[in-house]
């Protein structure tokens, strides 16, 4: 594969050749050495990322455990669950006494995302 010029039509490889595919290539190499270096750590789906363990390497967050309902075996998905219902309830909680619950920044997100539930 060498790129034909005006000038020299099908004439042999030259510099600018080899540095043009030298650009092209690089990249993909680079792809390449990415995947390989990400194989068994990316995560490529939403429900790959809520059944993975806790302790991934992409989240693991250990001061964040508190250690009576530490479970090793925790999911992603179990995790977020339970906070989930913390916070859910916490909010109810607060509105039975008449309070407004004021949620910020990420948390604040996904609430108005899935409409307050």
């Amino acid at each position: 594969f060498w790129l034909k010029h005006p000038a020299g039509m099908g004439s042999s490889p030259n510099l600018s050749d080899a540095v043009i595919l030298l650009l092209l290539a690089t990249p993909l190499c680079l792809l390449g050495i990415a995947q390989r270096y990400l194989d068994g750590i990316a995560l490529y789906s939403e429900s790959e990322v809520l059944d993975a363990n806790v302790l991934h390497p992409l989240f693991t967050t250990e001061e964040h455990f508190y250690p009576p309902f530490w479970k090793p075996s925790l999911r992603q998905g179990e995790r977020l669950d339970s906070l989930s219902e913390t916070l859910h309830g916490t909010a109810r909680a607060l509105e039975k006494l008449g309070m407004q619950p004021f949620l910020e920044s990420a948390s604040l997100i996904g609430w108005l995302r899935h409409d307050g539930q």
